[in-house]
Order: structure tokens, then C-alpha cells, then sequence
């Protein structure tokens, strides 16, 4: 009998933790975390020498339910893990190791010139092949990545979204393919930008594409790329979980968070006139989200009067429930001023804002 490829047995121990075991338990993240191990194994017997007595117990005890998760795999599932793991440890596993090691060697992350950011799930670098860029996402958290990976399955084929190309459970990575552009959160405070109503519907359409295959966005500025020409990107997406009740319409005017996110400078609370600044910083930022708000809420009722509908309807029916009432949408507060301010509130009023 031709041995199993090891990405094929590999594949399919992640397959089982992912849906034969309880997500984000102990068990799961065990198993995960051993697969690339068990890939190599020839025989059950060579358990007891080479595992911890934790993953022994954890397959023996699930060798039954493996074989029935299995037998109803969904090809497809398994298929794309499979691509993935042989396009990693073909294409991609020789540069990860490299780059590693200059992370072993650095003092800090940020002095490689390979590091592009980091956030709360995990750190994100730079590799090249054939003169193309590519993402490469440390997670340490082997359930989160797992997670990721999930999430990023469901985007695939969505324009202007990250793409998964290959992963890696053994070293803790997924790799994806560059989005164009520079960070929002990057953008000066300084610098002018009118974003044409053109990408900002395309935005709207990523937003709506993502949703229909099950996914749902980080609103969280970080989360978005743009470039003048192309437009905006989603950097990260979350799978839409059962019980999920943030409706499209919610994800939709969140967009205001990216939308009006800017690179502010940092002000130093021992300054003299730091509370000039920061009043005309806020004052800024109030009339960048107005003017935003204008925009966007014009977009909405001309091309997409359904959803501008849910969300009052949902802002309707959580009015009376303190508990679940919605912040009002635009605030109209009388102590920031500028020359177009009566203008834009004038124009929110007329669309029923």
C-alpha cells in the first residue's frame, strides 16, 4: 500500500480538530499544535515513543471518531488544506526559516526592514519570490490561527480582500498576498483626501461580498488598506459565527471608522497648550467624520435604500430598550464649529439624519 503524502495526513488531522473536536478547546489546540508531528508517523505503535503521554491519550481515546469524521469530510475542506500545506512547505518554508532567524537575531521586531506591523493576534513581515510580495502573519495562538484560517477560507475569491495562499501549524504562520497601499491609520492628519464616491461604493460592495459568503469585518481602522488608485482592502476578516447578530446595514456605517481614520500626531499632556491642540485636534476629527458621514449616508440612500432602511429599522426597534439603544448616528455637538458645518447637518436632515 503507497504511503499517505504527509500534507494529505496532515490536512486530515487538522480537518478532525477542526470540526471532530469542540472549538477553541484545550483538545483542538493539542492537536493543532502536534499535526505536522503526527504527519510523520508510519505506525500507531511509534505514538508511545515519540508523544506525550497527553497526545497518546487524546488519539487513542478519539480513533473511532476520527475514522467516522473522516469518512464525511467534505472533499473540498480537505482539498484546500492539502494545496496549502504542499504549496508551504514547497514554496514558502525555505524564506519563512530564513526570515525567523533574523527574528531570533533581532533586538526588536520593528528594526527588520521585513516587518510591517503588528496588532493584538499576532506579527506581520514581508517575503519575496519572483518579485512578488507576500504577507507572512505570525500567530502564536494556535486556536486563533486556526481560526484565521477559517475566516480567511470563507473570503476566498472576494476581490480586495486578504487571500490565503498557504499556512503553516508547525511554524505559526499564514501567508497572504500583499495588499496594495499603505495602512489608513497611516495616512497624516495633514494630508487632503476626498475619497471618490466610486471606491467607497466598491468598499461597500467587499463589505456585502464578505457577509454573503460568511464573513464579517474588524471595522477597526488597522484593519484597512488604501491606495489612490485601487481603493480600499480588507487586511482582516472574521468568520460569522452562529448566533452572529450584527446586521449588514451595522458593518456598513462602521465604515466610518477607516473612512476618517488619519496618522494624528502625538500631543504631550505636559505641553502648555495641550488643550488648545487637542480641542483643534477633536475639532478636526469631528469635521473629517461629518463631512465623511455626509458622503457615505448620501451613498446609502441613493444606491442603497434597503440597507439605509434595516438600519433604521433596527435602530427603531432598539430605541426602546435602554440596554440596546444605539448611539445616535450623528452627533451635533455645538462646541466644535466650521464654516460647512449648518450645510452638512442641513444635508444629514434632508436624507432623515
Amino acid at each position: 500500500m503507497n504511503k499517505k503524502r504527509r500534507e494529505v495526513i496532515q490536512a486530515q488531522v487538522e480537518h478532525f480538530a477542526d470540526v471532530g473536536l469542540a472549538d477553541f478547546s484545550q483538545h483542538q489546540a493539542q492537536l493543532l499544535s502536534f499535526a505536522y508531528s503526527l504527519a510523520e508517523i508510519d505506525d500507531f505503535d511509534d505514538l508511545a515513543t515519540r508523544f506525550p503521554v497527553s497526545i497518546l491519550n487524546l488519539v487513542t481515546q478519539n480513533k473511532q471518531r476520527y475514522i467516522d469524521v473522516l469518512r464525511c469530510a467534505n472533499r473540498e475542506d480537505l482539498a484546500f488544506r492539502i494545496k496549502r500545506l504542499e504549496e508551504y512547505n514547497t514554496v514558502f518554508k525555505p524564506l519563512v526559516s530564513v526570515l525567523k532567524k533574523k527574528i531570533m537575531e533581532a533586538s526588536s521586531p520593528s528594526e527588520l526592514k521585513e516587518f510591517r506591523g503588528a496588532g493584538t493576534a499576532g506579527i506581520v513581515y514581508a517575503i519575496s519570490i519572483n518579485n512578488k510580495e507576500y504577507a507572512v502573519k505570525f500567530i502564536k495562538n494556535i486556536k486563533r490561527l486556526n481560526f484565521e484560517i477559517n475566516s480567511l477560507k470563507v473570503g476566498m475569491g472576494v476581490e480586495k480582500t486578504a487571500q490565503l495562499i498557504s499556512y503553516s501549524t508547525d511554524d505559526r504562520c499564514i501567508i497572504t498576498e500583499m495588499l496594495p497601499g499603505e495602512n489608513v491609520t497611516e495616512i497624516p492628519s495633514d494630508r487632503t483626501i476626498d475619497y471618490p464616491e466610486e471606491q467607497i461604493i466598491a468598499l461597500i460592495e467587499t463589505v456585502i461580498a464578505l457577509y454573503e459568503k460568511g464573513g464579517i469585518i474588524d471595522p477597526n481602522a488597522p484593519n484597512f488598506m488604501y491606495d489612490s488608485k485601487k481603493g480600499f482592502s480588507v487586511l482582516d476578516y472574521n468568520l460569522k459565527t452562529a448566533g452572529t447578530s450584527i446586521s449588514i446595514a451595522r458593518l456598513i456605517l462602521w465604515l466610518r471608522l477607516p473612512l476618517c481614520a488619519r496618522k494624528w500626531p502625538d500631543l504631550s499632556i505636559d505641553s502648555p497648550d495641550y488643550r488648545k491642540k487637542e480641542f483643534q485636534m477633536d475639532s478636526e476629527r469631528y469635521q473629517l467624520d461629518l463631512k465623511l458621514m455626509v458622503k457615505l449616508l448620501g451613498i446609502l440612500s441613493r444606491e442603497y435604500p434597503k440597507i439605509l432602511k434595516e438600519y433604521r429599522q433596527e435602530e427603531k426597534e432598539k430605541s426602546s430598550n435602554p440596554i440596546l439603544a444605539l448611539q445616535p448616528l450623528i452627533n451635533r455637538n455645538t462646541a466644535f464649529d466650521f464654516p460647512e458645518k449648518q450645510e452638512c447637518l442641513d444635508q444629514l436632515e434632508a436624507i432623515g439624519f
